[in-house]
């Protein structure tokens, strides 16, 4: 117990209280010791450490043994524009990117991942569409090429002479209303268009991450199949009727394509197509 008189100072009742928070702190420790031994053997079996008594404090977890924390989802557009800067960066792997057109109404967060993530080659046109333009930093404009503002998306469309390497829809009204077709033209050829499942149907030859997909514009195909083919050529090696098989490994979704079967000698070198 600890006895002061009531003329100290404020300082000295301080000082008393800290020193009656160490004692009750040492003595919630004193009750939580114990001694053990402690021995650590080597994959051979020789001994390598062997303590007796040793001293040790046990500490309550904050959860109980085997219960894992549930991690916080993240949030809804932390995870878009996440899965949106990988399909830029599987993209620019690929092939080399001159420009990338960001219109629309584009969210700060991004044309902070186009301006991060593209060297400062890459040429970053921005365009809005709407009434006023959108708000991004005195970092990003610099970086970035802003164009006069468009009244509406189908202006800009007619109003833009040059096509971009990536085209990334912004989900806004105005884009979601019209069709991806309509917008490929804002694309060159070999060029990609980026969009969400939220807003677009995804087109069955464009590859998805997450909600995003990315929609690769192109006219010309090697052997004249392309992405778009909605029939099934079979390759049979011998009269024995594979197709009832085949079908039966189908997913639903391929059912109502049409399966044409071929022998091997209707095949040739210059028609073969290989993937």
């Amino acid at each position: 117990m600890l006895i002061a008189a009531p003329g100290l100072s404020r300082k000295y009742w301080q000082f008393i209280e800290y020193c009656d928070q160490q004692l009750t702190l040492k003595t919630s420790e004193k009750q939580r010791r114990f001694n053990t031994n402690v021995c650590l053997p080597s994959r051979s079996g020789r001994q390598l450490v062997n303590v007796k008594n040793l001293t040790c404090v046990a500490y309550e977890a904050a959860l109980p043994a085997g219960q894992t924390t549930d991690k916080q989802p993240l949030p809804e557009d932390s995870g878009r524009v996440k899965s949106f800067g990988k399909l830029i960066e599987l993209i620019s792997h690929r092939r080399p990117v001159s420009n990338i057109l960001l219109c629309g109404s584009p969210a700060p967060k991004t044309a902070e991942v186009v301006t991060k993530t593209m060297p400062s080659t890459t040429s970053i046109p921005v365009c809005y569409v709407g009434e006023q333009e959108g708000e991004i930093s005195q970092e990003i404009k610099a970086r970035v090429n802003l164009k006069p503002l468009q009244p509406a998306l189908e202006d800009l469309i007619h109003s833009e002479d040059e096509t971009s390497d990536i085209v990334p829809l912004d989900e806004c009204v105005s884009i979601s209303e019209i069709s991806v077709a309509t917008l490929l033209p804002l694309v060159q050829e070999q060029g990609w268009l980026l969009g969400s499942s939220r807003q677009h149907v995804p087109p069955q030859s464009s590859l998805q991450l997450g909600e995003q997909f990315a929609l690769l514009k192109t006219t010309t195909y090697t052997n004249g199949i392309s992405p778009q083919n909605e029939d099934i050529t079979l390759l049979i090696l011998s009269e024995v009727d594979y197709c009832h098989d085949l079908k039966s490994m189908m997913p639903p979704y391929i059912l109502n394509r049409k399966i044409h079967e071929k022998s091997i000698e209707q095949f040739s070198r210059t028609t073969i197509y290989l993937s």
